[in-house]
């Protein structure tokens, strides 16, 4: 139990892939002593064995869900496939690669929400804000990204983007998940909550995508 802890302690202090800043002393004798194992740790096939000869912590199988982690961190895991070593990542006190074991998959979609709300006027003016708005959701239908519009009536109206939300299939909470599951991209989702108008809108139809990865940690640790 107290391994477990350890290595979920690890990578949950994720700071950020080695490559993006800069080390110096024992921090760059840890990476290029990963580095110089990454072939012998892909070619292993005894993960087991090798880890515990050549890693300061000890082999533990650790399963990882996706959007748990640093974005720099899933995005290298989550391109890979089984059998790979990525890395090194930062954790701190230590530098790490992981060998992925195993990943399966979730049927996704991927939408962002817009929440549209009024000012000035507009605020008491229910339906010239409905037809403002209107326009957006327009564009939106034709495939046009509402960010590049020129926004002509700058005191009407204001603009929250919450960013890109991915919907897993029995994953997501079921209220919102049936919202975007089997929409299409020109499909627009719009709600009014309170004095907002909101306007969820697919940028990637249902597919297949990488939701957990098994994987093995070589740890070096930085005295």
């Amino acid at each position: 139990m107290k391994l477990k802890l350890i290595l979920f302690l690890l990578l949950a202090s994720v700071v950020s892939a080695f490559a993006q800043k800069k080390y110096e002393g024992e921090q760059l004798k840890a990476i290029e002593y990963l580095e110089s194992k990454r072939k012998d740790f892909k070619a292993s096939k005894n993960d087991s064995s090798f880890v515990n000869q050549n890693g300061d912590q000890k082999y533990y199988v650790t399963t990882l869900v996706r959007g748990d982690q640093a974005e720099d961190l899933e995005e290298q895991i989550y391109k890979a496939k089984p059998g790979d070593v990525v890395g090194p990542f930062d954790g701190e006190k230590n530098f790490y690669l992981l060998k992925i074991l195993s990943m399966d998959s979730l049927k996704r979609t991927k939408a962002r929400l817009v929440r549209f709300f009024p000012k000035g006027e507009y605020t008491s003016d229910t339906a010239k804000f409905s037809k403002l708005v209107s326009k957006y959701v327009d564009n939106i239908k034709k495939g046009k990204e509402y960010s590049k519009m020129l926004v002509k009536e700058e005191g009407s109206i204001g603009v929250r983007n919450k960013g890109t939300l991915s919907f897993w299939e029995g994953q997501t909470s079921k209220e919102y998940y049936d919202l975007a599951y089997d929409r299409k991209t020109n499909d627009p989702y719009v709600i009014r909550v309170g004095q907002e108008i909101q306007v969820l809108y697919i940028i990637e139809e249902k597919r297949n995508a990488a939701y957990k990865a098994k994987v093995v940690s070589l740890v070096k640790k930085v005295k």
